[in-house]
């Protein structure tokens, strides 16, 4: 039996207060290849549970980088699986993800973005790959496959020249027979419109065949020119990135503000552009119920750090009705000691990450009556919505939070922390030890925002308690699902076999 925890799934490579990325990495890359070894059936079915999509995109690597044996054909049988099961997986996992996110994990199959000189993964190219490559661009609308070549012209042509290669590619521009039938045979079979787009992917598009695309071209020649006026009358069609990247390209005369206000954003893109709007004197109108909770605590406690908080009531009414939408799991009548203490802020690459993804939780559980704040500081918002903020800092005497929690008599105490218990260090484990001991009753439950590479996932404060390890707060599901791995593998194989078909078939 392997011992692993959903951590598996939870994984983005950014280290952590008492990790380095490097060693976050190196453990989880043994982490997943032993998982896959023990199990491909559910190593590949696990991912259509809530995890990261870096995860995601590494297991679908590993996937696609291996073939299926005869044994792992003749596992899926009772499940009533068919031999393509494994890329119906990839390519919905890919649609559910952003577009930026979705074409960065089909990159991992050419080796990902190259730093200083070399790629960070194997080149994984046989006909599972490129079929998985070409189906996930090119098998859409017109609208949306114009759209997605406009804005990642680039990424595109990497890939579609990936799964191709620069031979066929050649061949295909060059309008031949030959060229004709392989873009049929590769292509065409998924998009049956005009091959107007894999023409612009190469630079040998023609104005006319698409309005959505003359206009990226008529931009584009007008910002070659100079032309300021011409170039403005095309902004409100294109995405702002596009604007941008010709704005700064061909060093246009144009104010980022103005261009802010008119081009094309995602409601992510203007929450994101918050500051860099306020600095430019741009007015940026943005619909925070959209938004999920994670991102709004993370902009509010920005804007309070900053100083900037102009918005800081409208962002804390949306976050309010946020935690009013409660998680479908269920504790029973719960009191929360959520660890505020300094290793909670997490590494500078994500700061405060993991103390966010704990008040998430917390605030979106069912039936919790109290949240204990231990360690950490409130600081002041000047928000009449949300006036006070805990603050990570300060040692973790969670033995303390113990204390307070056990005298409610609640039906389930959860413990939200990163595990490093240090003042004093097993003392949780010793209050713990003694209410049972006398008689309390009460579920112990340990969530924990932090994978910790010294020990193969989280830590634990009580000895015989695995943590449920929790990346976002969305990915409960998943923390029970691995909880069972360990004592009922073919429950968990089955339960996922019913999950893909629901999802899927």
């Amino acid at each position: 039996m392997i011992d692993i925890d959903s951590s598996i799934l939870q994984f983005v490579p950014k280290g952590a207060f008492y990790n380095t990325e490097h060693e976050q990495v190196k453990k989880m890359e043994s982490l997943w290849e032993q998982f896959m070894w023990f199990d491909r059936t559910i190593f590949a079915l696990s991912s259509l549970l809530h995890g990261t999509a870096y995860s995601k995109g590494r297991m679908s690597h590993m996937l696609l980088s291996n073939p299926l044996t005869a044994k792992d054909t003749k596992a899926i049988v009772p499940l009533g699986l068919d031999g393509s099961f494994e890329s119906k997986v990839i390519l919905f996992n890919l649609g559910k993800e952003t577009m930026p996110r979705a074409l960065k994990n089909l990159i991992m199959l050419a080796g990902g973005k190259k730093n200083k000189g070399k790629r960070p993964f194997k080149k994984v190219n046989n006909a599972r790959t490129r079929k998985i490559i070409l189906q996930f661009i090119f098998n859409r609308d017109i609208n949306s496959l114009e759209s997605m070549a406009i804005k990642y012209k680039k990424k595109l042509r990497e890939l579609v020249t990936h799964a191709i290669g620069t031979i066929d590619v050649a061949k295909m521009l060059s309008g031949t027979k030959e060229g004709v039938e392989i873009y049929e045979r590769l292509i065409g079979r998924w998009n049956r419109y005009p091959n107007s787009v894999f023409m612009h992917l190469f630079d040998h598009y023609t104005l006319g065949f698409s309005q959505k695309l003359d206009t990226y071209y008529l931009a584009r020649e007008a910002a070659k020119r100079g032309d300021v006026t011409e170039f403005t009358t095309y902004v409100k069609f294109l995405p702002f990135e596009v604007v941008m990247g010709f704005r700064n390209c061909y060093k246009l005369d144009l104010l980022i503000g103005n261009l802010m206000e008119t081009a094309k954003m995602t409601d992510r893109q203007k929450v994101q552009s918050q500051s860099a709007a306020k600095r430019v004197g741009a007015k940026i109108e943005v619909d925070y119920t959209k938004q999920d909770i994670y991102d709004l605590l993370k902009l509010f406690y920005q804007q309070v750090f900053s100083g900037e908080g102009d918005n800081l009531d409208k962002i804390a009414e949306a976050i309010h009705g946020k935690a009013e939408e409660k998680q479908d799991i269920n504790f029973g009548e719960s009191v929360v000691v959520m660890d505020a203490s300094r290793s909670m802020e997490g590494s500078e690459k994500r700061p405060l990450h993991p103390f966010l993804t704990a008040m998430c939780a917390a605030w979106t559980l069912k039936n919790v009556v109290k949240v204990i704040y231990v360690g950490g500081k409130f600081m002041r918002t000047g928000c009449d919505e949300l006036k006070r903020l805990p603050v990570p800092s300060g040692p973790s005497p969670l033995w303390r939070g113990l204390l307070e929690a056990a005298i409610l008599n609640p039906e389930t105490i959860i413990v939200i922390s990163d595990g490093y218990e240090n003042a004093i260090k097993g003392m949780f484990n010793q209050v713990y030890e003694h209410f049972t001991d006398q008689g309390f009753k009460f579920n112990l439950v340990h969530i924990n925002p932090v994978f910790a590479a010294e020990v193969r996932g989280a830590r634990r404060l009580v000895p015989d308690l695995k943590p449920l390890v929790l990346a976002d707060h969305k990915y409960l599901e998943t923390s029970f699902v691995f909880d069972l791995l360990q004592s009922h593998q073919d429950q968990v194989r089955q339960l996922l076999a019913n999950k893909y078909k629901a999802l899927i078939s």
